[in-house]
């Protein structure tokens, strides 16, 4: 996702979550659009920030970031995104 060029290098950063990402994220532009309706800023073009933003969701919701990287795991998956409570 995204073309390649500075803005959609890796590391994706956002607070105190770095991620480095190989592979797609299916369900990319839902997550986005949810994250986008929470409040969360999207600067890149790359389906990996969607999983810096969820962990990060996470981690606000209180989650330990074992916790929340487990979660993101089952939310960043084909046809999985009712991951809010």
């Amino acid at each position: 996702m995204g073309q390649p060029n500075e803005r959609n290098a890796h590391p994706h950063m956002s607070g105190r979550v770095a991620v480095v990402h190989n592979g797609i994220i299916e369900n990319f532009s839902e997550l986005k659009r949810e994250l986008v309706a929470r409040g969360h800023a999207f600067e890149s073009d790359t389906d990996t920030e969607a999983v810096v933003h969820l962990i990060t969701d996470y981690l606000g919701q209180g989650l330990t970031p074992e916790a929340a990287v487990l979660a993101q795991s089952s939310a960043a998956a084909p046809g999985r995104c009712s991951h809010w409570r």
